[in-house]
């Protein structure tokens, strides 16, 4: 079986790590990616769901840290690991 990090739950794609990048990726596949749940002053956030191919966290992305209580990312740096340039979208 493989691993599941404890924050995750949207990472595995049929078994295997999506490794396709954003910009890769077609309009179909664009609606299958899943939203942040997470609140923006309470509103829904409704962004698009990251996975960082280095530590495995996931969560949206935002210009700025602490935007989202479900973001993943800032300026396309992990908060996690602080590595950069390392997301690629989930598909569900």
């Amino acid at each position: 079986m493989a691993r599941e990090f404890s924050k995750s739950k949207y990472w595995l794609r049929n078994g295997r790590m999506n490794h396709k990048r954003f910009v890769e990726m077609e309009e179909e596949e664009i609606a299958l990616i899943p939203r942040c749940t997470g609140e923006i002053s309470g509103q829904p956030c409704r962004n698009h769901v990251f996975r960082c191919t280095v530590c495995g966290n996931y969560g949206c992305m935002h210009e700025m840290a602490e935007i989202c209580s479900e973001q993943g990312f800032a300026k396309e740096a992990c908060l996690n690991c602080g590595a950069a340039d390392t997301y690629v979208p989930i598909t569900g």
